[in-house]
């Protein structure tokens, strides 16, 4: 795996107040092993150092001097770690958006009725944006249930994934079908396999909506131009919705390889 960028390292400078001690006393010195260990905070980028070492070129001369050898360079690969993903998926929604028209009574031609269109669950194709960070995890981690490492908070690293039961994340969406920002979701994305998810939450949209009296029906009870105009109008409201989610890189090679079959 491969992190991005920046390389960083938790005692950055300290390699500048490390101070070399090495003996002068001819050929009596003695030397012991000795080790200091830095810790290395994340990095996002492969970690590479050598292993150096370091004698003096003469130990009877008054003025030491050193010299160095590499005897060996190492890599420590970085697995990347997300954050989250954005999804492109199909929604049903139960938040209904109707249209309505001032049409002629059948009944009667001097009468107008209204007619309501589209009252039902609707389908909207939708952008989301899903957060690694699952309920599940944090439940565990607060009740130490498992021992989890802190980028699992908020991240997931695909070599140390999480379970299939803890793949629940929070995530945000904007609407497609109508204008975009009319329709928002929000609710929760469990994964049940890479790339694809299913969206359990709610529908926050601009929506039409005729303020009709109780004893009112469609398509039958008279109403003239001016009360039609005056009881239409639109309102804000929140309702239910589930569908599915597919990563936009699936979304994509499908749309490739469907055009790619046409044009052949």
């Amino acid at each position: 795996g491969e992190f991005q960028d920046a390389l960083v390292f938790n005692n950055a400078g300290q390699l500048s107040t490390f101070v070399y001690k090495g003996g002068n006393d001819g050929p009596d010195v003695k030397y012991r092993w000795a080790n200091k260990e830095f810790l290395l905070s994340t990095s996002t980028t492969n970690i590479q150092f050598e292993v150096v070492r370091t004698a003096l070129k003469d130990q009877h001369v008054q003025k030491q001097e050193f010299e160095t050898q590499i005897l060996k360079t190492y890599t420590i690969k970085m697995s990347k770690v997300y954050h989250g993903s954005i999804d492109v998926g199909l929604v049903n929604s139960t938040l209904a958006n109707p249209t309505y028209e001032l049409l002629t009574s059948p009944s009667n031609s001097n009468e107008k009725v209204v007619k309501e269109n589209e009252g039902s669950n609707r389908g909207v194709v939708t952008a989301m944006a899903t957060f690694y960070t699952s309920p599940i995890i944090l439940v565990e981690k607060l009740l130490r249930l498992k021992n989890i490492p802190d980028y699992q908070l908020s991240g997931r690293n695909f070599l140390e994934d999480h379970k299939i039961y803890e793949r629940i994340y929070p995530a945000i969406g904007v609407g497609f079908t109508d204008k975009t920002f009319n329709n928002l979701f929000y609710g929760f994305n469990w994964e049940f396999a890479r790339g694809g998810s299913v969206f359990v939450g709610w529908h926050y949209g601009k929506v039409n909506y005729y303020n009709k009296p109780d004893n009112f029906k469609f398509e039958s009870t008279p109403v003239t131009e001016d009360e039609f105009k005056l009881k239409k109008n639109t309102a804000w409201k929140t309702k239910f919705a589930v569908g599915f989610n597919l990563d936009i890189m699936i979304i994509r090679n499908l749309f490739t390889g469907a055009a790619s079959g046409t044009n052949n």
